[in-house]
């Protein structure tokens, strides 16, 4: 028996009487609390907002935000014990944990200004902090994405220009060390290890997948939709199936500002499955997260004016039931 198990097999902390894969993490009144995924025994574990699990489940990922200065630390969920990632310095942010589970990803500020202050892409590992510089004058503002085998990054460049402008992306290849493509495109994420989901330049809601091996094909995905998609697609963890928010405005409906649905597709674009959602003054609740299985997800929506829930959907089964209520940033452990 490895270590692993014999630790998992001896103090499991807060998965006592608990399924692995089975747990769901979010935030509730200024409180991080985990519970079984049909929402059954909830309790408390940090104060600190959890913002990413581990990729094997084991740790969470957890920030602490004080006068815009960001502290991040990382809580095994099986000992209990909680530790401070890397020394404190307030110019670390963006931190993230590879797909791999063998590195930290993070933006670091070497000085500040009107455009957005420069920074620079870091890598350090997870198990030493041995830190690796990638990359310099990343944004501040933008998302970082990290391809699936953590091979390459894609990140959005500091502008030239006065202001910061949402477009232009560079993929950077960390393992050749070099950039290997930059465009002036809407970035939304990884489609797989060597194709990218865009938004087509000039076009509000026509997603593209580059693919880095053959930059000039133009391959579009097409959704079986009625509306318009807002916000980033969402992929299942085996990048199977792609979700959408889909938004249908009417102007005459001044409480919710139209319909709204959730809806599941797969890599072709065929639609499998539609929930649908309250919108408030036209927006749903942006809080998804999938279960290991790839078919079932939790999702945050309006109950109403001033109230949310959070719903546990099984798209296959089309089985729905709601698991807590005015909640936020829903994390389905991995297995």
């Amino acid at each position: 028996m490895s270590i692993e198990k014999k630790l998992r097999g001896l103090g499991r902390g807060f998965m006592k009487g608990r399924k692995e894969g089975e747990v769901i993490v979010y935030r509730k009144n200024n409180k991080t609390l985990l519970s079984n995924s049909d929402g059954s025994n909830p309790i408390e574990i940090s104060d600190k907002v959890a913002i990413q699990w581990s990729p094997d489940g084991r740790e969470l990922l957890l920030l602490e935000e004080e006068f815009q200065k960001e502290r991040y630390f990382l809580l095994d969920i099986f000992s209990e014990e909680e530790k401070e990632i890397l020394p404190y310095n307030e110019s670390k942010s963006s931190l993230l944990i590879t797909p791999d589970n063998k590195n930290f990803l993070f933006k670091e500020r070497r000085w500040y200004n009107l455009i957005g202050g420069k920074r620079d892409l870091k890598l350090a590992n997870k198990s030493n902090f041995e830190i690796e510089k990638l990359v310099k004058d990343c944004h501040q503002d933008y998302k970082i994405f990290i391809s699936p085998d953590s091979k390459k990054i894609a990140y959005t460049p500091l502008p030239q220009r006065e202001s910061p402008v949402q477009g232009d992306f560079v993929v950077y290849d960390t393992v050749g060390k070099q950039k290997i493509h930059s465009e002036h495109s809407l970035l939304l994420g990884w489609h797989s290890n060597e194709s990218l989901l865009i938004v087509e330049p000039g076009s509000v809601d026509t997603f593209l997948i580059r693919d880095l091996k053959n930059i000039k094909r133009r391959n579009v995905l097409k959704l079986e939709t009625r509306g318009i998609k807002t916000g980033a697609p969402v992929y299942s963890p085996d990048k199977s199936k792609i979700c959408c928010y889909i938004v249908r405005a009417n102007e005459n409906d001044k409480i919710h500002g139209g319909t709204g649905s959730f809806d599941v597709y797969s890599r072709s674009g065929k639609k499998l499955f539609s929930h649908k959602l309250k919108l408030i003054n036209g927006r749903p609740v942006m809080g998804i997260s999938w279960a290991s299985d790839n078919k079932r997800f939790v999702i945050t929506d309006h109950m109403d004016y001033r109230n949310t829930e959070l719903v546990s959907i099984n798209y296959k089964t089309k089985e729905k039931s709601r698991i807590a209520e005015n909640v936020s940033n829903p994390l389905w452990q991995p297995k």
